[in-house]
């Protein structure tokens, strides 16, 4: 059974992702931010990554150079996500060895400022 590593600081969403690739019949494992994420990886190597740019801690592009930096790790395909809608951010991941971007759906909601 394939293993992925969820790279997501949105509990919400990581639960979400996480149940549906138990359903296609992935071994799912966890993270809420790139720290946590690079000790798993260090742990047990997955055979894919779902790995969200902004996260505290340590980000998903830093993460995602460090990952590409350690030659055990290059091999691993990872899908970057990311809310983000400038091309800079995707332009970024890709350069930084990203199998594949993409974009999460927005929700419409307004932003409010006092």
């Amino acid at each position: 059974m394939p293993t992925v590593l969820i790279v997501e600081d949105d509990e919400l969403l990581r639960h979400m992702y996480q149940v549906v690739f138990e359903h296609e019949g992935f071994t799912v494992k966890v993270a809420g931010d790139g720290q946590s994420a690079l000790v798993a990886v260090k742990q047990s190597l997955p055979d894919v990554i779902l790995l969200d740019v902004v996260m505290p801690k340590v980000g998903g592009i830093e993460m995602l150079t460090k990952l590409r930096a350690n030659r055990a790790w290059q091999h691993v395909p990872v899908v970057v996500t990311t809310s983000l809608t400038d091309t800079a951010t995707a332009e970024a991941a890709l350069a930084a060895g990203a199998t594949k971007f993409i974009q999460k759906a927005t929700t419409g909601r307004k932003r409010w400022s006092k």
